[in-house]
Order: structure tokens, then sequence, then C-alpha cells
């Protein structure tokens, strides 16, 4: 999101690659036929990986029981992102690396009295600079307060979301009280349950702050056409993604259409899922 550009777009490049391409990590995978589906989520199938059109896995998925441990990105290079879960079963940390950058960019997760989470830290090689509060509406996120500590300085921004339905249709934001900005619009989704791990709604709200691309996960369903604002309030990036369904409303291919500064590129990629 803009509260972190406008500030230090370091931050930015060191986790590009897991807001852009979401992100894994592999250390001993579990063998495919291993893992169990997600408790207390009857008939979900968990997502094992993503294969690009030439055959390459481009985003392998870790398992541990019912918990997603680490998802291993491998498109321009590798990036890395792991969860550790308390007690309860809810993830308390993410951390994300890649392969460019020296240092880990860590996310810390507190939660509410019902298990939501109510607030995020972030911090770079151990040095915290971001945290998120969330304020939730019916069950959903409608606004967020950040906050960015660097080099002494402080700026806050606030963050507005509207959404149709139970998915995002809008993202404004706010710096230091001045007028708001689109930041991320999310026109079209399709009416499938979002296939990605649970997880990745954690994961979402890590990134609130750093980027605009991940608001699409606070809802309930795929998003299949959205755009992405840049700071100025205007358009970055077209997205429209095109999914072919089984029987079971899973993708088992997709086709992606990115449009960015006048260049117009095209990913297909194959999923696998595990099922019962």
């Amino acid at each position: 999101m803009k509260t972190c550009s406008n500030m230090n777009r370091q931050f930015v490049k060191i986790t590009l690659l897991s807001i852009l391409i979401p992100l894994a990590f592999s250390c001993k995978k579990k063998n495919k036929g291993d893992i169990d589906p997600f408790s207390g989520e009857s008939g979900v199938c968990p997502l094992l990986a993503m294969v690009d059109g030439s055959g390459k896995t481009v985003r392998d998925f870790e398992y541990v029981q019912d918990n997603l441990i680490r998802i291993y990105s491998m498109e321009e290079s590798e990036t890395i992102m792991s969860f550790k879960y308390d007690e309860k079963g809810l993830i308390k940390t993410m951390e994300v690396e890649s392969e460019n950058e020296n240092e880990t960019l860590k996310v810390t997760y507190t939660y509410d009295d019902n298990g939501r989470v109510n607030k995020t830290s972030t911090s770079v090689g151990g040095i915290s600079f971001l945290t998120n509060s969330f304020v939730l509406n019916d069950g959903n996120i409608s606004a967020v307060v950040t906050t960015v500590k660097l080099f002494g300085k402080e700026i806050s921004g606030n963050t507005r979301i509207v959404y149709s339905g139970k998915n995002v249709s809008q993202v404004l934001t706010s710096i230091d009280g001045e007028p708001e900005k689109l930041a991320f619009v999310g026109d079209v989704y399709d009416d499938k349950p979002q296939f990605h791990p649970k997880a990745y709604k954690i994961a979402a709200l890590g990134f609130v702050g750093i980027a605009n691309n991940f608001f699409s996960f606070f809802g309930e369903n795929n998003l299949v056409s959205g755009r992405i604002y840049d700071e100025d309030g205007k358009v970055d990036q077209r997205t429209d993604i095109n999914y072919s369904y089984n029987n079971q409303g899973l993708p088992m291919s997709s086709e992606t259409t990115t449009e960015r500064g006048g260049d117009v590129s095209t990913q297909n990629v194959s999923y696998e899922f595990k099922c019962n």
C-alpha cells in the first residue's frame, strides 16, 4: 500500500516478490498422499502446487497435518513464506525471505478474544517499522489504521474497505489526513469459494501498508478482474483471470492477463489439489 511506498521504496523492494507472486517454501516436503484437508472445513481440498504452461512448478505448498507451514515460490527468483502457529492453531508469525535480499521480513499477529486478527506488526532485519490495527464490522475488516516509523519519522495512514456483497469492491486510503485515493478496485469475482489456503487471508493482513494487491483475499470469492492503483490514485495495473473449474468448483487451470505501463503479459497456470 502507498503508506510504505511513500516512506521508503526499499522496503517495498524487499517484499515485492512475496507480494506480487504469492510465495512459498519447502524443506522436507510432505508426500502429497499424506496431506489431510483443513480441519473444520468440510469439503475443502488443500492446494498443493501451481504449475506454469511449460510444466515448471512455480509454487509449492507444504503442510504439517492441517497447517500450511511454507509456500515456496520459484518464478524469477526463489521466495519463501513460512508460518508459525500458537497452541490454539492460530498463525502467530509469518516470515518472508527472498534469495535476492539479505533481510527477512517478519509479521507478528495478535488476536481478539474471538480469534480474529486485530493487529499486525512488521519488521525487517529485526527492526520494526509498520503496524496495522484492524476495525471489524459485521465480521468483515472495514478499516485499517497503519503507522509507519522510519528514520525517526512517523506517518499514519487510514484505509477504508468497501464491500459489494461478500467481496471487496473498493479500497480507499488516506495518508496523514490527506484526501482519500483509490488503492484497489475489485471489478468482478466468481461465485466459487476462495481456493487458496485459509492462511492466505491471514497473510494478506500482513501486507496492508506494503502493497495493494492482497485486498481481494479479504472477501469470500476469487477475483477475476481488478485494478491496482499507484500512490497518486492512478491505475497502475489491470488484471483479468479466466478460470476453468471442475465439477467441485476447484480451478484446474487459469489464464491471467496483466496490463501494466502499457505492457500486456499472459500467464497460464494449472493447479494441483488433494481431496478426500
